[in-house]
């Protein structure tokens, strides 16, 4: 009894047959092998980005570092620290953050009285233009009588 191909596998061997396809029949397997190749092409490179994919998130994934190597962590972290504490980084960053908040009040007042005049001096020019226009609109000289 002889087995039964797959699918695929028939079409490869009607496919050696020749090289070139004669008929319409002969190039719709061609087709259809060719579409299987790509699939099957297709499966194995999406497995293997997959498995890339995951192998570098398992590598990157510091927490679960951590929990597989935890002395190393923690050796790791303190070696940081006094690191850290030695450039002075820490004592730079504390006086930056307190000179910052000792002159935020003075920043604070200062802005606030340039939005004040800003928004003073656009309100003047506001009226200075409707009154020109209600002139304008009266057909009378704009430049004549402004004493605002």
């Amino acid at each position: 009894m002889e087995e039964e191909l797959l699918s695929h596998e028939h079409i490869d061997a009607k496919r050696r047959e020749s090289d070139k396809p004669t008929t319409v029949a002969d190039a719709r397997l061609d087709i259809a092998a060719t579409r299987t190749q790509l699939s099957e092409d297709y499966a194995e490179l999406e497995e293997r980005v997959s498995s890339t994919v995951d192998g570098v998130k398992q590598k990157v994934n510091v927490a679960a570092l951590v929990r597989r190597h935890p002395w190393p962590a923690l050796a790791a972290a303190f070696v940081a620290g006094v690191a850290l504490s030695v450039t002075g980084a820490d004592r730079k960053a504390a006086r930056a953050a307190t000179r910052v908040a000792k002159a935020a009040p003075e920043l604070a007042r200062r802005g606030a009285s340039l939005a004040a005049r800003a928004t003073a001096g656009g309100a003047s020019q506001l009226a200075v233009a409707a009154v020109e226009r209600i002139r304008r609109d009266d057909g009378l000289d704009p430049s004549v009588g402004s004493d605002i």
